[in-house]
């Protein structure tokens, strides 16, 4: 049996183990965390900075799934059909946290790419027709005041 054989072997052999205890399993691996906090800790966020690029990405495919049932896929090719641009105000999108996806909270259904700094105003304003009309002509009222 070659190395990797046996490594194999065992690491099957302590997943059966695992899962047929699996209270007595959570409880040392508890009390390892405890005991070993700080040094797993300090070795998570240094593996978090080294893997920052593939985490960030591994999180957005993750959440488009999760959230509007989309690939990634999917998701840049809105992006090239929007141009880039936010569908509300035509900014261009700087990076990927700068593009939401905007849907209908009711159906779910996904409507199009917007900006954050769009997608916060209409998430705030309720996504009311009026409230946005009605902030639309005060802004403009004021406007004329300069």
């Amino acid at each position: 049996m070659t190395k990797e054989e046996t490594a194999l072997r065992a690491k099957l052999c302590m997943r059966r183990w695992r899962a047929k205890n699996l209270e007595r399993s959570r409880k040392q691996l508890r009390q390892y965390y405890l005991k070993h906090k700080s040094k797993i800790d300090t070795r998570r966020r240094e593996l978090n900075i080294i893997n920052k690029d593939k985490i960030t990405r591994q999180n957005k495919v993750h959440g488009l799934k999760r959230y509007y049932n989309m690939t990634i896929e999917q998701f840049e090719q809105m992006k090239i059909s929007q141009d880039n641009r936010c569908a509300a105000c035509g900014s261009i999108f700087e990076n990927s946290f700068d593009t939401h996806v905007d849907h209908n909270h009711e159906t779910k259904k996904v409507r199009q790419l917007l900006c954050a700094h769009c997608n916060l105003a209409l998430g705030m304003l309720g996504e009311n027709y009026d409230r946005i009309i009605n902030l639309a002509n005060y802004i403009r009222k004021w406007e004329a005041v300069k």
